[in-house]
């Protein structure tokens, strides 16, 4: 059983952090197994925290970079690490960091990359957004995520939850629940239950991953008016007559009145691939 207070080994954890700590080393071994980390692979870590599941990673792992906000978490963790010569650790809050220039600095070439991440609750989406920007040719993204957002990643055309973000993660990835984390294993004890999530990266990802970035702004605008037809959210979001739209649909094969969150991924995809090839032609 894990204490219920707040302080963990002589440390307070810090409530506007979202910190919740795993420290259980049976279930820290099999979240280790579920990344799928070998001897090859670089690993990108956010949130080290106590540096249980850092030190896991580091044993299986070619390198492991891993970054940590808390100033007061540092001191220990350099000395933890200091044995460890296959981790970097960056003091740095990671929405702030470039995390391609920093990997580039860190990781030896030519190795797979896969990361691995127990992210504060409140900045899930911002983080697995700038993930799959920054890093979507990785092998594998491992997320310890509330379980209301896991059910999100999973969801589909016409289901609760379905909108750019799962949509886009489904580009690049095949996403599962991997294992359920009850509240009682973190300390301090949440107040949701949360599920570890996997995303193994796709054979043949549907859109090159190094214009990630466009396609998600496009996937954004696609969703941006649900109510609405998808005719009305193109002339809305980006200034097509109608008559351009409904064009656009019947190249696509697709109908009149459909809806955003009627469409498949792939469809998604195509609809990007057709907007840009207007635009291309210059019929806007």
């Amino acid at each position: 059983m894990h204490s219920k207070n707040k302080q963990t080994h002589g440390f307070h954890t810090k409530h506007a952090l979202g910190q919740n700590f795993l420290l259980d080393e049976s279930l820290l071994d099999t979240l280790c197994d579920l990344t799928g980390v070998g001897e090859e692979d670089n690993v990108l870590e956010i949130g080290t925290g106590m540096g249980t599941f850092t030190k896991r990673l580091s044993l299986r792992a070619h390198q492991v970079l891993t970054y940590e906000v808390d100033d007061s978490l540092i001191p220990m963790l350099r000395v933890f690490f200091e044995k460890y010569e296959n981790i970097t650790l960056i003091h740095q809050d990671v929405l702030e960091a470039d995390l391609q220039k920093d990997m580039d600095r860190v990781f030896d070439a030519g190795h797979p990359l896969r990361v691995a991440a127990n992210i504060p609750y409140y900045i899930t989406t911002p983080i697995i957004e700038r993930l799959l920007i920054s890093a979507s040719d990785a092998e594998s993204i491992s997320l310890m995520v509330q379980e209301e957002v896991a059910d999100k990643l999973l969801a589909g055309p016409r289901e609760e939850g379905y909108a750019p973000l799962p949509a886009f993660c489904q580009v690049y990835y095949n996403v599962r629940k991997a294992l359920p984390v009850p509240a009682s294993c973190f300390n301090p004890q949440p107040k949701v239950d949360s599920s570890f999530v996997v995303m193994e990266k796709k054979p043949d990802p549907l859109w090159p991953a190094d214009d990630a970035r466009a396609l998600y702004r496009a996937f954004r605008k696609f969703f941006a008016l649900r109510r609405k037809t998808l005719v009305n959210t193109l002339m809305n979001q980006f200034s097509f007559s109608r008559e351009q739209c409904l064009s656009l649909l019947s190249s696509l094969q697709m109908e009149e009145k459909v809806r955003s969150e009627e469409l498949s991924v792939p469809q998604l995809v195509e609809l990007h691939s057709g907007i840009l090839k207007m635009l291309e032609e210059g019929i806007k």
